[in-house]
């Protein structure tokens, strides 16, 4: 029962030390986290939430296509690079780091709720092919 308890009480201390460093990590980009959301319109966004760990602050979004152009928008207009771009064809999802010099990095998980079975072909069977497409 002893390393029982031992454990426990490691976990957390793991714990606290955590949501120290999450706390000093918002505080320390307080500002850099306001001028984002001040700049981003994410009112056609289905949802949309942010927290972080030790060293990122996450934006977990889903939407439509036109939803992940605004984020890049946003990012892009103050001065952040993306570490990829989402492909030509519209993906059911999509991940990304936004970086910029002396401020926080920025982790972005999208997915699109714009989806629908498309017809791509036929096979000699004649039996209807369908893909996922999203817009």
């Amino acid at each position: 029962m002893s390393n029982l308890l031992n454990d426990i009480k490691t976990e957390i201390r793991k714990a606290k030390q955590s949501w120290k460093q999450q706390r000093r990590l918002f505080k320390e980009h307080e500002t850099d986290i306001t001028e984002l959301i001040n700049e981003l319109d994410l009112s056609t966004a289905s949802s949309a939430r942010m927290d972080c760990d030790t060293e990122d602050i996450n934006f977990y979004v889903s939407g439509k296509t036109d939803v992940i152009k605004e984020i890049f928008r946003a990012f892009r207009k103050l001065g952040y690079e993306p570490s990829s771009r989402p492909e030509a064809k519209p993906q059911s999802s999509f991940t990304c780091y936004f970086h910029q010099d002396g401020k926080p990095t920025f982790y972005l998980s999208f997915a699109s709720t714009l989806c629908k079975r498309v017809k791509v072909g036929t096979k000699m069977q004649e039996v209807d092919i369908y893909e996922t497409v999203c817009e």
